[in-house]
């Protein structure tokens, strides 16, 4: 059997005029169905030898990437594959960015199946079959169960939103949970495991939203954070814990507290965040 199977590695390089580069990315298209992940390792590792808004981009960029070919997406799977086919993949080899670099498509003699897709990112992005699960991961794991069984039916899980559905958005920002009833209800994921910059951004999307709400027609919201309390040998992070658990204008709660969430929630007749909501902040 003949397969049409083509993939692209996308690779993130320190400086345009550098020829230093790491595969970060995967693409693989068979004319019926594509398949994108990255190696969120990898990009982790290049934050400490790039700028802090560039490391930012980066994760952004490959975020958009993977939620635009995500199963949910994939409601019609011809047409996404050929939205994604060789003459885009040829556009984006010539116009990526300086950060993020799609190499050329290469023809491989393989089925695209989720079992021969990972077996193409073990060998080219370092992304084991069985990785070890930090203790971070599972929690964020286990709140996005949570979210997703609690409170799919209040908000919109995992909204992604650009400059053009709310003016005045920095950057693309992506909530894990996002509804409104008279103002907007935020609920994020703060994961205060993670080194001091990683939590700095994470309270840098949430500020983002924060002002672009506020530049737009809502004055005010909601803020909820999942994120529990880090070891005080952590100082750094320990001082920005107790400084947003402090704070006004979010509500900060631990693992156990979360159900106060879903009250809160079902108390104010929270919606789903949806498409015809977002057109409200153009008017």
């Amino acid at each position: 059997m003949t397969y049409r199977t083509t993939y692209n590695l996308v690779s993130l390089v320190w400086h345009p005029n550098s020829s230093e580069r790491m595969h970060v990315g995967l693409w693989m298209n068979d004319g019926e169905q594509v398949m994108f992940d990255y190696n969120p390792v990898r990009v982790e590792l290049a934050g400490k030898l790039m700028d802090a808004g560039e490391w930012r981009m980066v994760k952004a960029m490959l975020q958009e990437l993977k939620a635009a070919v995500s199963p949910r997406q994939q409601t019609s799977n011809h047409h996404l594959a050929s939205e994604w086919g060789g003459d885009t993949m040829s556009y984006l080899q010539r116009y990526a960015t300086n950060l993020l670099q799609v190499e050329a498509s290469v023809p491989v003699a393989l089925e695209l199946t989720p079992e021969n897709f990972h077996k193409m990112c073990e060998r080219y992005l370092g992304i084991s079959r069985t990785p070890a699960i930090p203790r971070r991961a599972k929690m964020e794991r286990r709140i996005k169960e949570f979210m997703a069984s609690q409170l799919e039916s209040y908000t919109t899980l995992n909204a992604q939103l650009d400059s053009e559905d709310l003016n005045g958005l920095l950057f693309p920002v992506i909530v894990p949970s996002l509804g409104i009833n008279e103002i907007p209800f935020v609920c994020e994921i703060v994961d205060f495991e993670s080194r001091i910059d990683a939590v700095s951004h994470k309270i840098g999307d949430m500020l983002n939203l924060k002002e672009a709400f506020e530049a737009n027609q809502y004055k005010s919201a909601t803020y909820f954070a999942i994120g529990n309390e880090p070891s005080k040998k952590d100082h750094a992070v320990h001082q920005v814990w107790n400084t947003l658990r402090e704070s006004k204008w979010i509500n900060l709660v631990s693992e156990n507290e979360k159900d106060q969430i879903v009250t809160y929630a079902k108390e104010h007749g929270v919606r789903p965040w949806i498409q015809q909501e977002r057109k409200k902040s153009d008017r």
